[in-house]
């Protein structure tokens, strides 16, 4: 079930001579304090300081594993923005206000932007003190349906940062491709709405499908760029430069390939059209697939963050699979079959599905193509 970032190479001819490379990668972000293995209270603020470019994230898990294709740790402990130092913008502070649980735990700095993790630090919080702060589980409000002839309203607040961070890209509308089952103003509504909680710019429509190396960053219907297995794919063309030089000397020539830096030049989003969608407003029935949580999941990837949480019972659109009667759409009006309730509503229905039932994947995938530079 785990969506795989496949890497596709598509090398262009040696002589090809494109515009000018985009600058080279930030540095991988890098621990400062606390040290490594270091012991705090329980329960009491805690602050962490790295070094690094850009908009950067601490993450905090009870497990060193890496969690997504980006090198990243999970975020169970809680995900904290940092603050650039004025005199020295590259030394970096987060701050952990309510402290951690008792126990054992670690930290890593990275960049969701461009997908850079450093690496991951031990700390063991002493005592008995306050819950962790940030752990994914039910909201302070519970999820459930409207009340019978209540239809819930489109949410518009913003995307919380510790669900992911935006890059402001452009994207346009594309209704080149339909679905029998969502019509074209609504999806049109769906994908403006979200597109603006996640600080994107969406342009549009236009009678065009979406299809890679048309130049075009689009949204719309298309089957043939969905990954098989899943409800949507947001794809990325990223161009890698690399400058050849052959150079010579009295013992004879050599050819030198140096990467000068990488950008992405497109996006495509495709949605599987033949699907038994829930357009909404109204929540997914059983055996239908809501929609606006997978809109808003592909344009979390649109955004800049490649990374999925596992299927569970967490507040975020950005899990790896979403099954039919699931749906996210605020922190406040979401429901996953994880959740107890659920769980209680799939124990006593055999239409829904139980946690072991695969379920389609929201994924993303990377298309590589080399730009030689000379």
């Amino acid at each position: 079930m785990l969506p795989v970032l496949r890497l596709c190479a598509a090398v262009l001819a040696a002589g090809a001579v494109l515009a000018a490379p985009a600058a080279a990668q930030s540095p991988v972000p890098t621990p400062v304090a606390p040290a490594d293995g270091a012991t705090v209270q329980a329960g009491t603020p805690l602050s962490f300081t790295a070094r690094g470019l850009g908009a950067l994230v601490v993450r905090i898990a009870r497990s060193p594993a890496v969690v997504d294709a980006c090198g990243a740790i999970a975020e169970d402990g809680g995900r904290f923005d940092g603050t650039p130092s004025p005199a020295d913008p590259s030394l970096v502070q987060f701050m952990a206000p309510a402290g951690l649980a008792a126990g054992e735990w670690f930290w890593q700095v990275g960049n969701p932007a461009d997908c850079s993790a450093g690496p991951v630090r031990r700390i063991t919080v002493a005592g008995s003190g306050a819950t962790t702060p940030g752990t994914p589980g039910a909201p302070a409000v519970s999820p459930t349906p409207a009340p019978a002839g209540r239809l819930p309203k489109l949410a518009r607040a913003p995307i919380a940062s510790r669900i992911g961070t935006s890059n402001h890209a452009l994207l346009v509308l594309a209704l080149g491709e339909g679905s029998p089952s969502v019509s074209r103003s609504r999806l049109a509504t769906l994908v403006r709405n979200s597109a603006r909680r996640w600080r994107l710019d969406p342009r549009g429509p236009v009678r065009r499908v979406p299809r890679v190396g048309d130049g075009h960053d689009d949204v719309g219907f298309a089957a043939a760029l969905v990954s098989e297995g899943a409800l949507g794919t947001t794809t990325l063309l990223r161009q890698s430069y690399v400058r050849v030089r052959r150079v010579c000397a009295a013992t004879g020539c050599r050819t030198t390939r140096t990467p000068v830096g990488t950008r992405v030049v497109e996006r495509d989003l495709a949605l599987l059209p033949d699907v038994p969608w829930a357009e909404g407003p109204a929540h997914p029935a059983s055996e239908e697939y809501d929609l606006e949580t997978v809109v808003l999941h592909e344009l979390g990837h649109w955004a800049g963050n490649l990374r999925h949480t596992p299927v569970g019972c967490h507040d975020t659109p950005m899990v790896k699979g979403l099954g039919p009667g699931e749906w996210w759409r605020s922190p406040s009006d979401w429901r996953y079959d994880a959740c107890g309730s659920a769980r209680a509503r799939a124990a006593s229905a055999l239409d829904v599905p139980s946690l072991t039932t695969p379920r389609p994947l929201v994924t993303e995938r990377v298309v590589e193509q080399t730009v030689v530079v000379r």
